[in-house]
């Protein structure tokens, strides 16, 4: 049975006290803060601080408790600045919940698997939004042209990172790919972050290589749309495989697409590569209208 209990809830009833527990034993057998003082910081009574020096409150979530140790030492710098304390803990909220480190917990505790609020959070001061709104932009471009003839068997799938990404959670993709529908591109629903293994580790992979390309889109391979794509002036890496492991090598800032010929039961592609997804996607327009021998402005 699932029930609704919103993640920053759950990190009142669940972490906030494990946090406060941590600065009380930091504050007080560690810098010499009386019981009186600490309680007036952490907006508690001095018998609360009294158990919380006696007990050992942990969460079963090991990664979890490792960034509430950190979080604490943060806080019992700048508790004597409200503000600032203030700052520290909304800031240390936000990350658990867009990084999901509080997914497991959050799950455990409602039932709820299917939960991805905190993934896309929606937010005028969250630099991910810029990167969900970019994508579903380039996005809207393809299904306006309907680039039907560039989509594989397998699939179009289309992802942006942030900059300086740090693992899954820092890049955006299209749940279930780019689909071809009685002759017309569709998305079958809004980017998301973390959708698609094999894009996002691809992505990342080339990144940690080359840290000016935040996007990728895979297209059909075929000698024609090679041949667009040099006609366009666009530059090419050639990419080598070992059975099913794709080598990257050198990549080049300036690099255009990526050229995979595949394996055995591995369909070849091109991937389309820049610095964010709607360069990826103009690039994509003129490799269209160079097949349809249109110009591209």
């Amino acid at each position: 049975m699932t029930y609704i209990k919103p993640p920053c809830i759950l990190i009142g009833e669940k972490i906030l006290p494990v946090v406060r527990q941590t600065v009380a034993k930091i504050l007080v057998n560690e810098r010499g803060y009386s019981q009186k003082r600490t309680a007036e910081l952490l907006g508690v009574t001095q018998a609360m601080i009294s158990n919380y020096l006696s007990g050992t409150k942990k969460l079963t979530d090991s990664y979890i408790q490792d960034e509430i140790d950190r979080i604490s030492r943060e806080l019992s710098d700048v508790l004597e600045s409200p503000g600032e304390a203030t700052r520290t803990l909304c800031t240390f909220c936000l990350s658990l919940r867009e990084t999901a480190k509080l997914c497991a917990l959050h799950q455990e505790t409602t039932g709820d698997i299917n939960c991805h609020a905190c993934m896309n959070l929606h937010s005028t001061y969250n630099p991910r939004n810029a990167v969900l709104h970019i994508l579903e932009q380039a996005v809207d471009l393809l299904i306006k042209e309907n680039i039907t003839s560039l989509i594989p068997e397998v699939r179009t799938n289309f992802a942006m990172s942030a900059r300086d990404p740090k693992g899954p959670f820092d890049v955006a993709s299209i749940p279930g790919r780019l689909l071809v529908v009685r002759g017309h591109l569709r998305s079958p629903t809004a980017p998301e972050f973390n959708a698609s293994k094999h894009t996002t580790n691809l992505l990342l992979n080339i990144n940690s290589i080359q840290h000016e390309i935040c996007s990728l889109m895979n297209i059909r391979y075929s000698e024609k749309i090679v041949s667009a794509c040099e006609r366009q002036g666009y530059e090419a890496k050639l990419l080598e495989r070992e059975g099913a492991t794709l080598i990257l090598g050198n990549i080049s800032a300036t690099c255009d697409y990526m050229i995979d010929k595949g394996a055995f039961g591995i369909e070849p592609c091109i991937y389309l590569v820049g610095k964010d997804a709607l360069g990826v996607a103009n690039k994509a327009l003129c490799i269209n209208r160079s097949l349809q021998k249109v110009e591209c402005k």
